[in-house]
């Protein structure tokens, strides 16, 4: 083979890898895409079960400084989240039943355990694998939240649950167990909040009006120069604590869905590494892509769960 031959081999190799790439990138994205919404619909489907037999979806618990204690139920005495509150319904029992019939140094360690402990369901392979990802912030109840060891790297979630078409505050919560059961301990306003869980909620489907046009998981927008470091605000708690920002997101019209996009910090959205679209799903358990570009207030309607947008669901896509 002459030189001039092979500078025209690679020349149509270098046609074909240029042509050939982004199809096989395209091709991985949406099979990745096709998992995340796979994981959606069986993480709606634990919370629509959890509705059926507690009667109510899962709680937002206590606030972003508690986490799940197996022992104190499922309803407004449990200070874990909803992720925490789910883990039966996806099999993960084993999980939510660390430090069972445990206290003091015993219960501690075990809760420790749990908070590092990851489930690939509650992640987006186009973002990142189930893992425990470092807590980077020296906080005290990001490295010890209350009742457990210290903990230098946390499992966390992709996805958020909707807590409504109104932001409301995030919440440390309180000082101890006695505080938060005390009826004189006072507890932030949730007399707005429109969602299907937040802070020690109980909303049942009944409260619902329109299942099929009511967010109940999605995506949770998050910077990509934080995946994978715990330094973002919206993403340094494990998924088994209660009530806070990395797992809880609003849906109104100044906060539409966002791609994740690099320097740009944001608690309150939902969002998704998707370029297609943020992946949801609904309170009848279906599953759906939502374009960046979705009305705001098409949006904000299926944020609110007091509000029937059936006349308006044929808007979002597929």
């Amino acid at each position: 083979m002459t030189l001039i031959e092979l500078l025209v081999v690679i020349f149509i190799i270098g046609i074909l890898m240029a042509v050939l790439l982004p199809a096989i990138q395209a091709a991985r994205e949406s099979a990745r895409r096709t998992q995340c919404n796979s994981n959606l619909r069986q993480v709606a489907l634990a919370c629509i079960a959890h509705e059926a037999a507690q009667g109510y979806y899962p709680t937002g618990g206590w606030g972003h400084a508690w986490v799940g204690i197996p022992d104190r139920g499922t309803d407004t005495r449990q200070p874990g989240g909803w992720i925490y509150n789910t883990l039966p319904y996806i099999e993960q029992t084993r999980i939510h039943d660390l430090g069972t019939g445990l206290q003091g140094a015993a219960f501690a360690t075990a809760s420790a355990q749990r908070l590092q402990t990851p489930v690939p369901m509650l992640n987006c392979p186009s973002r990142r694998s189930a893992a425990a990802w470092p807590t980077t912030l020296d906080l005290p109840h990001l490295r010890q939240p209350r009742l457990t060891d210290t903990v230098m790297a946390v499992a966390r979630s992709d996805f958020a649950i909707n807590s409504g078409s109104v932001n409301l505050v995030y919440f440390e919560g309180p000082a101890t167990l006695a505080d938060g059961d005390s009826a004189s301990f006072v507890w932030p306003d949730m007399s707005m909040a429109t969602g299907i869980s937040y802070l020690r909620s109980q909303v049942n489907s009944s409260a619902v009006h329109g299942l099929s046009t009511t967010y109940l998981v999605g995506e949770k927008y998050l910077n990509p120069a934080n995946y994978y470091n715990g330094s973002d605000p919206a993403d340094n708690e494990s998924m088994y604590n209660g009530y806070c920002s990395d797992l809880h997101r609003f849906a109104n019209k100044t906060f539409p869905p966002l791609m994740d996009t690099s320097g740009r910090t944001d608690p309150y959205r939902f969002g998704s590494a998707h370029p297609a679209g943020c992946g949801f799903s609904f309170c009848d358990g279906s599953v759906r892509s939502v374009d960046y570009s979705i009305d705001p207030a098409l949006h904000a309607c299926y944020g609110d769960r007091t509000t029937d947008c059936s006349v308006v669901a044929g808007q979002v896509g597929p």
